[in-house]
């Protein structure tokens, strides 16, 4: 199970993709030991990139990316390192680095406060789809926060609107899209983007990012017993719906719609499929 939750992130900072990598710990050695190659997953975020190694003893490690000086491709100085051979690579250079569930157990978290250089290969994909996107959020980091916030939403919203509800995930084949639009899953301390699609039998929602224990949450219409427009943010945006589950019990789901109207079509769509 992953470690990584949205709640380790600073406030109202978005979590996009992750990678598979090995982090190096020793990267110029010629034959490192096996502790010194530990794999595990990079997540990039608005703020801060993260490490989660995939053995639960060791502790995450988060980069702020205000407090990187540096992060590029990385190549060995010797032709005798391990890594000669591999392309791709890339080097995180921070100044203070946060290390996190340690042992995996809750406790206060461990400031690190020297420069540090930290290598990483990854294992699928090509080093060039990680690194375009930690360097413009990089860049973004060093704005003053008016403008990184404009800046952070900008390349939030481009990667939102290149990506559109996987109509794999839906339940059935006859159903018929009546409406799709973005919005954000809303619980306590977190606010997790994605798209929200209705169909004629069905409410799904799908998250852009992978942090969620399901990929795409489905409500069937005919099981939704409360349908309540509420406020977020003290703005008309917010939708709560109460349903009862396949397995029993009952459920909820808070939604907030980001464009002005868009909550008020949703609702009104779904009391005319209903």
């Amino acid at each position: 199970m992953d470690r990584f939750s949205l709640l380790l992130l600073e406030p109202g900072e978005i979590y996009f993709e992750d990678f598979k990598v090995v982090y190096h710990t020793k990267p110029e050695d010629r034959l490192p030991a096996v502790h010194n190659e530990v794999p595990g997953r990079l997540k990039v975020c608005s703020k801060s990139v993260v490490f989660v190694p995939q053995n639960h003893t060791l502790p995450m490690l988060k980069f702020p990316l205000a407090d990187c000086e540096e992060i590029d491709e990385w190549s060995p100085r010797s032709f005798q390192s391990a890594l000669a051979s591999k392309r791709e690579l890339m080097f995180v250079s921070c100044r203070q680095t946060v290390e996190m569930l340690k042992q995996n157990i809750i406790a206060p978290f461990r400031f690190r406060r020297s420069v540090d250089r930290f290598v990483f290969s990854f294992t699928y994909r090509r080093v060039g789809e990680c690194l375009g996107q930690v360097q413009q959020l990089h860049r973004a980091s060093s704005l003053p926060p008016v403008e990184q916030a404009g800046m952070v939403a900008a390349i939030n919203y481009s990667r939102q609107s290149r990506l559109s509800f996987d109509t794999c995930w839906l339940e059935n084949i006859g159903e018929k899209i009546v409406l799709e639009t973005v919005g954000n899953r809303v619980t306590p301390l977190v606010l997790n983007p994605g798209r929200v699609l209705l169909t004629s039998e069905r409410l799904y929602f799908q998250p852009y990012n992978n942090v969620e224990m399901e990929p795409v949450t489905k409500v069937r219409l005919a099981s939704i017993t409360g349908l309540h427009c509420r406020r977020f943010l003290l703005r008309p945006q917010g939708l709560e719906i109460e349903y009862s589950a396949d397995k029993g019990g009952r459920r909820h789901i808070y939604l907030s719609l980001g464009k002005p109207g868009d909550r008020d079509k949703l609702h009104q769509a779904m009391q005319e499929q209903g």
